[in-house]
């Protein structure tokens, strides 16, 4: 009897072996269809939702998987842009935004004018290449990236932002009230 029941349970480990090893190569094999591929996309980010540790956003997981394949293409050129990101390269590619028209960088913690576009808002308030922002609309900017910088200084053409700024040579922080404008990026002619 004993020698029954040890058979028994090799022949059912067999067969659950070779099923599983069956449905797992059908399954995971590049041969199948595009309904099936995504159709295993979908079970594994459900898995994942369910089973994974830490609660995890749906939206989340597909940015995840989004970024996880474009970097596996190992082509700096191939990105998927959220849409903040596309109204940013939109602009940059036909060269016209809302804001006060400075260049802007962040250095030593600090957004710092890097140049005042010519004929912007921004020139003609007085902002200078130098000024450091140190407050935008009354909230310290200190420890900002850039991109959230450039982010806060744009805006709708018409509404006004207020820069505190503290300059070379100045004691007192200096106040300017600047109304964002339609700023048209010219572009350079090469020679």
């Amino acid at each position: 009897m004993n020698v029954r029941k040890l058979s028994l349970v090799a022949s059912i480990a067999v067969v659950a072996l070779a099923t599983g090893g069956w449905l797992l190569q059908r399954e995971a094999g590049p041969t199948g269809s595009v309904y099936q591929q995504a159709r295993l996309f979908e079970d594994v980010l459900a898995h994942v939702a369910d089973y994974y540790v830490d609660s995890l956003d749906e939206r989340r997981l597909y940015q995840m998987a989004i970024d996880g394949l474009l970097d596996e293409l190992h082509d700096p050129y191939s990105v998927f842009l959220k849409p903040d990101d596309f109204r940013l390269l939109s602009e940059q590619t036909t060269g016209n935004y809302g804001g006060l028209g400075i260049q802007i960088d962040v250095r030593d913690g600090w957004i710092t004018v890097v140049a005042p576009l010519p004929e912007t808002p921004a020139e003609r308030a007085g902002i200078q290449t130098g000024d450091q922002i140190v407050a935008l609309d009354g909230r310290p900017t200190e420890g900002w990236k850039n991109d959230q910088a450039v982010k806060e200084l744009r805006g709708q053409p018409g509404t006004t932002a207020e820069l505190k700024v503290r300059r070379v040579g100045v004691d007192q922080p200096l106040v300017f009230k600047v109304t964002r404008a339609t700023i048209h990026v010219r572009s350079v002619n090469i020679a």
